[in-house]
């Protein structure tokens, strides 16, 4: 399955982007802010599955959010759990 994105502005397609290296994408990025292994596997497969099932709002856009919630690395506030309860 691939995810296609397109630019609102110029309603031109951009890239064409499959679920696998998006959701590996989502992964490193959660890892990199400071997250663990197993909150980064559940936070990239729910963000890609909200996308892939039409729930854009609550996919792919908000990882860049989560990423930054957790300058000062992972806490209570700020793990996948957290962000569950507010959906």
């Amino acid at each position: 399955m691939i995810l296609q994105f397109f630019c609102f502005e110029k309603r031109k397609p951009v890239p064409t982007i499959s679920h696998k290296v998006l959701r590996k994408f989502i992964y490193n990025l959660y890892i990199g802010a400071g997250g663990v292994e197993e909150d980064a596997q559940i936070v990239s497969n729910h963000l890609v599955d909200a996308n892939l099932t039409g729930h854009d709002s609550h996919g792919v856009i908000n990882a860049i959010g989560y990423a930054n919630a957790m300058k000062d690395g992972p806490s209570a506030e700020t793990s996948w759990k957290s962000y569950v309860k507010h959906l």
